[in-house]
């Protein structure tokens, strides 16, 4: 996934999420964005993940719990959010885009 970053020099860069961790994994100049990004408070697998202006959206996936929500990472402080409502279906291994200013998560599997 292509993030943007940046602190005190800016970078852009390919970051990874890896069950908890969340990391850059390349880096190159940039000016807007943290450096620093806090892990997440669980683990997921199998979500989708979409970059959404100054946010990355990591919906669906992992446990039961998680197969009907979204978490969402600040690119500018690197703390996460839980998005306050939940999908209708679950979605593990979800497609994810942005058309106009809706986040569209489907596909997947979507049984309980």
């Amino acid at each position: 996934l292509l993030l943007k970053k940046s602190q005190t020099t800016g970078q852009l860069g390919v970051g990874g999420i890896s069950r908890k961790s969340v990391a850059w994994i390349k880096s190159c100049p940039g000016d807007k964005y943290t450096a620093s990004l806090s892990a997440m408070d669980r683990s997921i697998d199998n979500f989708g993940m979409i970059q959404v202006g100054d946010e990355i959206w990591a919906c669906g996936g992992g446990d039961q719990d998680q197969t009907r929500s979204c978490e969402i990472l600040s690119l500018k402080d690197g703390r996460w959010r839980p998005l306050e409502q939940k999908m209708n279906l679950p979605r593990i291994r979800p497609e994810m885009k942005v058309e106009g200013s809706k986040v569209i998560v489907q596909g997947g599997t979507t049984s309980e």
